[in-house]
């Protein structure tokens, strides 16, 4: 279920900058949570784990979210993005 921007959840991709579509990492908190509690917490924990100005660490910047909030599951980092290609359905196998 695709949810719009903003909306409570609690699964969250996790981005870069305000026009980055790079992906840092995907959050699974324990309950419902308002969007802007968690772009909260990624703007305190970029800014506070930068290694100067304009000099962003997003690994230490995903490192000090789980810190400040423990019960944050990160999912993983480092994704690779796909899109839907219809010709490759006759490609897939099944699991054994």
């Amino acid at each position: 279920m695709n949810r719009k921007p903003g909306e409570p959840s609690k699964l969250f991709v996790i981005l870069g900058g305000q026009h980055s579509d790079d992906v840092h990492a995907v959050l699974s908190l324990p309950e419902v949570t308002d969007a802007e509690i968690v772009i909260a917490a990624w703007a305190y924990a970029v800014t506070f784990s930068a290694k100067g100005l304009n000099r962003t660490d997003y690994d230490a910047a995903v490192e000090l979210l789980k810190k400040r909030h423990p019960s944050w599951e990160v999912l993983g980092r480092g994704f690779t993005k796909i899109g839907l290609n219809l010709a490759k359905a006759d490609d897939d196998i099944p699991e054994a």
